[in-house]
């Protein structure tokens, strides 16, 4: 394959970040923009050429397009997914891979069925200091890890005017938006989910989903894990992801990796990149690489859908009712 064409579904503020990311390759060339509101789509190829679609179809069936990205909202990524998949175009689908285990499924056997790559984008784990954590994690920095604490918490006041609170939109609150990173990440550094307990909270009583949750992880590894989330926290956390193990302290940051041990008294720092485009130039040039190969990309499809799987397990057994007080625990196997 000598020149790759490229189509990015869905022109909001993420697919920039995929455009941004796919025009710094080279061998890659836009064929096309697509979204249902046409101006959009426009407005992308004044920038980096193509055509401009208003139909998914209209552009799948315009000429031969080698991959897309799917950057729709999460209840909109099954359509376009499987459309592009089952003419085998190869699809990197922005996170959640779905807004249910039934439609992350379907994404999932339609893309085996035609022999096409799907990709889960999770740009955390491409971001340099998780690489960084991976290999110190690997190389028994900290001995074996026991315990891991992560949050991706902030203060987003302007919240109740997105469409991430519109639940026929997004398909879900915070869990199902930065918690799906946090899922994914736990199950790249600790392996899968085998139990899971989730208390969730709706702090801003004028939106429909929950913005709060606490989330109890136990993996495959035998980490015991934490997760933080919420829309309402003015001063989250210096540092995102904390890992305590048998040996030491493994403490990851934005441009920033520490971690300390028995064998010394000093941390020792790695620096990481403060480039919120970085994890997503890495995850697409993994992609761009796997479609050349035809070699599996990770995360996965497979992936993807595991994550959905303990996502619908807490919205099953913890809703977060009217009142934002909701409580529940649930079991993943």
């Amino acid at each position: 394959m000598d020149t790759m064409h490229i189509g990015i579904i869905g022109c909001g503020g993420i697919a920039r970040c995929h455009a941004k990311a796919y025009a710094k390759l080279d061998g890659v060339e836009f064929a096309a923009f697509c979204d249902i509101a046409e101006h959009k789509a426009a407005e992308f190829v004044e920038q980096y050429g193509g055509r401009a679609f208003g139909s998914v179809d209209a552009m799948l069936d315009a000429g031969r397009l080698d991959a897309v990205s799917v950057a729709t909202t999460p209840v909109a990524h099954h359509g376009p997914a499987i459309a592009a998949l089952g003419r085998g175009v190869h699809v990197l689908c922005e996170k959640p891979l779905a807004a249910s285990v039934e439609n992350a499924a379907d994404m999932v056997r339609i893309a085996e069925e035609s022999n096409a790559l799907l990709m889960t984008g999770y740009p955390y784990r491409f971001r340099e200091e998780i690489v960084t954590t991976k290999e110190l994690l690997k190389g028994g920095a900290i001995g074996k890890p026991l315990f891991a604490h992560n949050t991706f918490s902030c203060r987003a006041d302007r919240i109740a005017e997105t469409w991430f609170v519109n639940r026929a939109v997004s398909g879900g609150g915070i869990v199902l938006d930065n918690g799906s990173h946090s899922i994914d990440l736990f199950h790249h550094l600790f392996g899968d989910t085998r139990r899971v307990h989730a208390s969730l909270d709706r702090l801003n009583t004028t939106i429909e989903v929950e913005d709060t949750a606490l989330i109890m992880t136990e993996h495959e590894s035998g980490v015991s894990g934490t997760i933080e989330l919420s829309w309402s926290v003015p001063r989250p956390r210096e540092w995102y992801l904390e890992i305590y193990g048998t040996k030491g302290t493994i403490q990851v940051k934005f441009g920033e990796v520490r971690y300390g041990n028995t064998a010394s008294a000093e941390w020792h720092t790695r620096p990481g990149c403060l480039d919120f485009q970085d994890g997503f130039d890495r995850m697409i040039a993994h992609f761009v690489q796997c479609v050349r190969t035809g070699t599996t990309p990770s995360p996965g499809g497979r992936d993807g859908l595991r994550a959905i799987e303990v996502i619908e397990q807490i919205y099953r057994e913890a809703p977060a009712d009217v009142t934002g007080q909701a409580r529940g625990s649930a079991q993943q196997t």
